[in-house]
């Protein structure tokens, strides 16, 4: 197991090149296409569990009413898990992925990877207050399921995300902008069968 410490000079290879750290994405950015938008650094490690938590969607009380809620992840029992991706970003990136978190406070947890190995790494919860209003946007569920698709999470855990009663809002201009050519193009490709 990294201590906390060794998260940001944790490298595959030699540390000496780059400082970075490790971060357990759970939610929209497990699509390598988002995570790049604001972190164009992150590497993928690998898919990890995080046990005793569970996986919602949440809206804080200052959120527009027209986003749905966001993933977030909260304690729970022994029987819970989270599934999610491990990535490796450099560390001056760090202030990117908290702006982008801003509803969100960072924690550190131990994700259990596929090989066994169990790595700390930074993840966010959502924390503040929340509204009764629990539907995500189906533009931005969309974006967790296809996460995880792309990086093959079990199929029980794929049916588990797309589970989720979702709003019924339109998508609004500018709304994840960068992932609709994305979106269209996976589209495209399942339509075609390519």
């Amino acid at each position: 197991m990294l201590s906390i410490l060794g998260i940001f000079s944790f490298v595959m290879g030699s540390n000496k090149e780059r400082k970075s750290f490790l971060y357990f994405g759970y939610g929209s950015n497990m699509l390598e296409e988002r995570i790049h938008i604001k972190n164009p650094s992150a590497r993928y490690i690998g898919n990890g569990t995080l046990s005793n938590y569970k996986f919602g969607f949440e809206k804080t009380v200052c959120m527009a009413d027209d986003v749905g809620a966001v993933a977030t992840i909260r304690p729970g029992s022994e029987h819970d898990v989270v599934k999610g991706c491990v990535w490796e970003i450099d560390a001056d990136q760090v202030a990117n992925l908290n702006r982008q978190e801003i509803q969100y406070k960072a924690i550190y947890v131990d994700i259990q990877m596929e090989d066994g190995s169990t790595l700390t790494c930074r993840t966010y919860e959502i924390n503040r207050e929340v509204q009764p209003d629990t539907k995500p946007h189906p533009f931005y569920q969309r974006i967790c399921v296809e996460g995880a698709k792309q990086h093959h999470l079990p199929d029980w855990y794929i049916k588990f995300l797309e589970s989720f009663e979702h709003s019924d809002q339109p998508r609004q201009a500018g709304y994840y902008e960068e992932l609709v050519p994305v979106l269209e193009k996976l589209d495209k490709e399942r339509e075609g069968g390519l």
